[in-house]
């Protein structure tokens, strides 16, 4: 029996995903953990599909921030979590690769299931550029003293959609999760996440990814020297191409006022995955704008759609050194997905905001308008 652990609907997708693919045949339970997202709508659609065996929801789980809160959790571990894992037997399991939560199941399920195996599998960009998780050496002497496994040693092979693009941990076991079939698997994956989308995307030709920046930025030095603002760069997309043919696919954090709803087109449907919405619409002839978000690439990745992809993470840098959303890893990956496109000039990174106009007016001059 194998058991899934996910924090974030794209995670469930990809759960999902690898379940069908890979263990048609066997039994499998998710858990549902809350620390990222709102996921209350989610487990109760998962609950309902019959897709897993069980579905848990884990909410009180490494909520603090600090260490000290960590080890707490590891040593006093919510009563109805413990109960939980160590009352299930499993062969397999799988987690993201991300933080220390992985090490907590991990352990307390090995307790009941010595010959468990683990896999890691793909959560978005930092599988494939930041590396595994690497915990402190205050956290590796706290697990020696418990005689606990440290996660990322212990692993069998990491599943993405991409192996190809992995800059980091290239000395490890890929396995390539298959793509998904948009007419074979549009019913399943709509009966665990649809909610009916209100945006119609087939009126819109430019999409703009929004993205949440709190965690990118040193609070105090951009209060004094700079804030990143969307309104400039959806100006710059506007003026271009005539703000009707552009819909904002907002970011489930970010506040609506932060846009001028009597002017932009702001997605309703923020709390739709953006994987979901994909398999909803044809992506191939869109144009996806964004700052750093690698979902611009996931029409490719996950659904051979290959539609334009405008990144202006580069441009911004440029522009202020301060800004800590570009790196070169990010460069790299891009670089090599370039090479996944049979048509490769349809992946843009402009190396400034001029450069940036200049595309957006060569791009819809051989689109057209809307």
């Amino acid at each position: 029996m194998i058991a899934f652990f996910a924090a974030t609907p794209y995670q469930v997708f990809n759960c999902i995903n690898i379940l069908k693919n890979y263990y048609k045949s066997e039994s499998a339970d998710i858990y549902i953990l809350t620390f990222a997202c709102d996921m209350s709508d989610l487990y109760c659609s998962l609950k309902k599909s019959n897709i897993f065996e069980n579905v848990y929801l884990f909410e009180n789980i490494m909520k603090p921030k600090n260490k000290l809160g960590v080890i707490k959790d590891f040593i006093f571990t919510d009563s109805y979590i413990l109960k939980t894992l160590r009352s299930k037997k499993y062969d397999k399991l799988f987690l993201t690769c991300v933080g220390d939560r992985n090490d907590l199941f991990y352990n307390k399920l090995l307790k009941n299931n010595k010959n468990l195996e683990l896999y890691f599998y793909d959560e978005g960009i930092g599988i494939y550029i930041n590396g595994f998780y690497q915990s402190s050496s205050n956290m590796l002497l706290f697990y020696k003293i418990l005689n606990y496994k440290y996660s990322v040693e212990n692993f069998k092979k990491a599943f993405v959609y991409s192996p190809e693009l992995v800059i980091s941990n290239i000395n490890c076991e890929l396995e390539k999760i298959p793509k998904v079939d948009k007419k074979s698997n549009f019913d399943l994956f709509n009966r665990v996440f649809y909610h009916k989308i209100e945006d119609n995307y087939d009126l819109y030709k430019y999409i703009y990814l929004d993205q949440y920046f709190s965690k990118y930025v040193d609070e105090d030095e951009y209060k004094k020297t700079y804030k990143f603002d969307h309104n400039h760069i959806l100006e710059i997309i506007a003026n271009k191409i005539g703000v009707k043919n552009l819909i904002i696919k907002k970011h489930p954090v970010t506040p609506y006022d932060q846009y001028n709803l009597n002017f932009y087109n702001v997605s309703k449907d923020y709390k739709i995955p953006w994987e979901i919405i994909q398999l909803n619409f044809d992506m191939s002839n869109k144009v996806l704008i964004t700052v750093n978000s690698t979902s611009v690439l996931t029409p490719k990745m996950i659904f051979n759609e290959e539609p334009y992809v405008i990144i202006i993470g580069k441009a911004l840098k440029n522009e202020n050194s301060n800004l800590k959303f570009w790196n070169d890893n990010l460069e790299r990956m891009i670089f090599k997905f370039k090479c996944t496109y049979e048509e490769s000039k349809k992946i843009i990174v402009p190396e400034s905001l001029e450069e940036f106009e200049d595309k957006l007016e060569e791009i819809n001059n051989k689109l057209g308008n809307l």
